[in-house]
């Protein structure tokens, strides 16, 4: 009776153990899958607000020279 209780209280801590690190695989994934969505998220955001800003910018003609780097010579690039 003692070899059966062992056996049982083994098999069922291998099992928690097992059911635990599945649920880390799960849980990781699900954590990065939504770190990736989030991101693209925000890229699609930056590339709309850049299109869109430019072109109301352009529109009250806005000076864009101040905004560039400008290179040796005291010119822009």
């Amino acid at each position: 009776m003692n070899a059966t209780i062992k056996k049982i209280l083994l098999a069922g801590g291998l099992g928690v153990i097992a059911w635990l690190f599945f649920m880390l695989i799960i849980y990781t994934g699900a954590g990065l899958t939504g770190w990736v969505i989030f991101a693209l998220i925000l890229f699609g955001a930056y590339a709309l607000w850049n299109k869109n800003a430019s072109a109301e910018l352009m529109k009250k003609e806005e000076n864009f020279e101040i905004l560039r780097p400008i290179n040796k010579n005291g010119h822009p690039e």
